[in-house]
């Protein structure tokens, strides 16, 4: 890989394509030891983030939560007997 002159480089179609990563998707830019890490960020819609919590605090508001469970399987075996 060659660093350009305003510090661009192309990451190898192959590793694109391992990732999933399209042309305006983002990157996470961080340093370890001598080294730079890349990691693809996601991102997330404020407003259907916004949207998912309401309606979350009101299914909470109104009782129609589930748990705590003391194990995963304890909540998988909920999950086949509610289903």
């Amino acid at each position: 890989m060659k660093v350009k002159s305003k510090g661009q480089v192309t990451i190898p179609a192959r590793m694109r394509e391992k990732l999933h990563l399209e042309d305006g998707n983002l990157l996470e830019v961080f340093f370890r030891g001598n080294e730079i890490i890349l990691r693809p960020k996601a991102v997330v819609d404020r407003h259907e983030l916004k949207s998912y919590l309401k309606e979350g605090l009101s299914e909470f508001r109104t009782g129609k939560t589930i748990g705590p469970f003391k194990s995963m399987k304890e909540y998988e075996a909920h999950i086949k007997r509610t289903s």
